[in-house]
């Protein structure tokens, strides 16, 4: 019940699935490969239907902007008289300012009153201010008027065109989501509120199609297709050094499973399930039978395929025996140490998708599941977009999903990467305990930014704070890129910055006792920072250039000594000759292993 209602008041609600310029460029990708079809069917290119209601939200900017200007004027009057002659066009009584004021003042009206009276009357003029005619807009954006007619018609409503339907269904089911405009008795259009086609853009143009057309060209051939070639660019762009398959099909029990996307850099393995489903207008409005359905299709089944693999990919590689299909994905997988699986969809489906594990509840999960984060596309090149580095993106995915697996919260995915950027995930032992975490109004740095770019605004991106030295560490293993270079930088990202900041000044007082005794017996050269929720452990050590053949056996002792002092499974040691003038930002770095 709890989902059914959360599905009704996302619906209810009509939000916004990603920042203006983003759905544009987003439907304009996917709709330009069907454009001869709209031609068609429909006399207009689906971009072009795109490019047209973009105009319209332009304009409607442009007039609300001119609008407040012309009130601004309103509300800084300080006499009746003055307000009634600042808008003489828009206040239209017959008679002269003077004969006006003089009645506004018999009837004991006050300036604020007057005001208002303005204000509300000026709205008596929005269906001129909001209309326009198929020859205006079409000779404004250099369209055939013939064209904009026959598209535009099926996008609006005349007045009478509801009076048979039930308006109790109108909050889960609005008819004017997908028909934003209204056609007027004299022949032009008004349409006051361009911005729902977006938040509606893939139902209204598919509603401009026939049923088989939406089922064969846009369904089960355009859709699919569209989200397996972004998700390959947007992993390519992001992951410069990787190496990938597509569409990678494998056998399991004589059972034949083809996986959408693999991705191999460095020791991790990247499975992504693509998943380019409509979520259905009844799985909207909280229809139970239709909402099971969608789930499974969208969220669960790709998980399970992905978990599939990922064991697969372990079993063989630790009977050490690969099937002749495995020898073609041209990847290493000796050398993977980890798995990522990550599930991408086309469509929002009431942000459910970003909190996958608040479905155990229902009853319609095994208890075995093992969920994936689930990300929509948008979304993710938000995510890729604000988190520049490689490490970053690699650990966001990583912390998503233990998250996903063993913490209870209610959040979308952009408060999800806003706390991301405040915390880096790194919560402590509070990951662990019970209870929901409210994870919101967080994104409001990221909306701020991406708001503005769509403004042409440029502003600083949002970013992970972090201290210099622990930057440069991982700048300068990347230009390295040793063998598990990757998990490196991972396991310093899952130090806070509080304890970045801590280390760093302790690991000053340890350089300076170094200097100063290290002739002594037992003297401090190390610090140790133990991160029991990950299993891991760093020590810093200082030593002198006499000391650079006992570094080994220093680094040794240390991560000894963190795994007899903790649950630590991994220790990563970072050495620094103090000695050396160009030590910055390390001398040695190791990672050792508990036996």
């Amino acid at each position: 019940m709890q989902l059914q209602e959360w599905l009704r008041l996302h619906t209810s609600i009509v939000r916004n699935w990603g920042y203006f310029k983003r759905v544009i460029s987003i439907a304009k990708r996917l709709y330009s490969g069907l454009d001869p079809l709209f031609k068609i069917s429909v006399g207009l290119e689906a971009t072009s239907i795109i490019d047209v209601f973009e105009d319209l939200v332009l304009y409607t900017e442009e007039v609300n902007t001119e609008r407040f200007q012309q009130m601004r004027t309103v509300l800084k009057a300080r006499t009746i008289e003055e307000v009634i002659k600042t808008h003489p066009d828009i206040y239209q009584l017959p008679g002269s300012v003077e004969e006006i004021t003089a009645f506004l003042r018999e009837q004991g009206a006050e300036i604020n009153k007057v005001r208002s009276l303005i204000v509300r009357d000026s709205e008596l003029f929005f269906t001129e201010l909001f209309s326009f005619t198929i020859e205006e807009l079409g000779s404004s954006m250099n369209i055939e008027p013939v064209a904009l007619e026959c598209a535009l018609s099926k996008l609006s409503y005349q007045f009478g065109d509801l009076k048979d339907s039930n308006p109790e269904h109108f909050l889960l089911a609005n008819p004017v989501w997908t028909k934003p405009l209204i056609k007027l008795p004299t022949g032009s259009y008004f349409c006051v509120i361009p911005q729902v086609f977006f938040s509606f853009i893939f139902q209204a143009l598919d509603s401009l199609l026939s049923a088989e057309e939406i089922k064969r060209e846009v369904q089960d051939k355009r859709r699919p297709k569209f989200l397996e070639d972004e998700i390959k660019q947007l992993f390519t762009e992001s992951f410069p050094q990787a190496v990938f398959k597509q569409n990678f099909k494998w056998k399991d029990s004589d059972v034949e499973y083809e996986s959408d996307f693999i991705m191999q850099i460095d020791s991790y393995l990247l499975i992504v399930e693509a998943k380019s489903g409509a979520v259905s207008k009844s799985t909207l409005r909280g229809a139970p039978r239709s909402a099971k359905d969608d789930i499974q299709e969208l969220l669960i089944s790709p998980a399970i395929q992905s978990k599939r693999f990922a064991d697969k990919i372990m079993e063989l590689k630790a009977k050490q025996v690969f099937p002749e299909t495995f020898h073609t994905l041209n990847f290493d997988l000796n050398a993977i140490e980890i798995i990522i699986r990550l599930s991408v969809t086309l469509e929002d489906f009431a942000t459910i998708q970003s909190q996958v594990s608040r479905l155990r509840d229902t009853g319609w999960i095994d208890k075995d599941f093992s969920a994936a984060p689930t990300i929509a596309l948008a979304d993710l090149e938000v995510v890729f977009d604000i988190l520049t580095s490689v490490p970053q993106k690699i650990h966001y995915l990583v912390r998503r999903a233990e998250l996903e697996e063993h913490m209870q919260y209610r959040s979308n995915e952009l408060n999800l990467l806003g706390f991301y950027l405040e915390t880096g995930f790194n919560l402590g032992k509070e990951e662990f305990e019970p209870g929901e975490w409210m994870i919101s109004g967080r994104s409001e740095k990221i909306d701020e930014y991406y708001v503005a770019l769509d403004q042409d605004i440029i502003r600083k991106k949002p970013s992970l704070e972090l201290i210099k030295w622990w930057k440069d560490i991982q700048l300068r293993i990347e230009e390295r890129c040793p063998y598990r270079w990757l998990e490196v930088a991972v396991m310093l990202l899952n130090v806070s910055l509080d304890d970045q900041r801590k280390a760093e000044r302790e690991f000053k007082r340890v350089t300076s006792n170094v200097k100063k005794n290290w002739r002594q017996p037992e003297y401090i050269n190390s610090i140790i920072m133990h991160l029991p929720q990950r299993r891991e452990a760093i020590g810093l050590l200082a030593f002198r250039e006499s000391e650079q053949y006992q570094r080994s056996e220093l680094m040794q002792n240390i991560a000894e000594q963190s795994f007899s002092e903790s649950n630590a499974e991994r220790c990563l040691v970072i050495g620094v000759n103090i000695d050396d003038l160009n030590w910055y930002p390390y001398s040695i770095l190791g990672v050792f292993q508990r036996d």
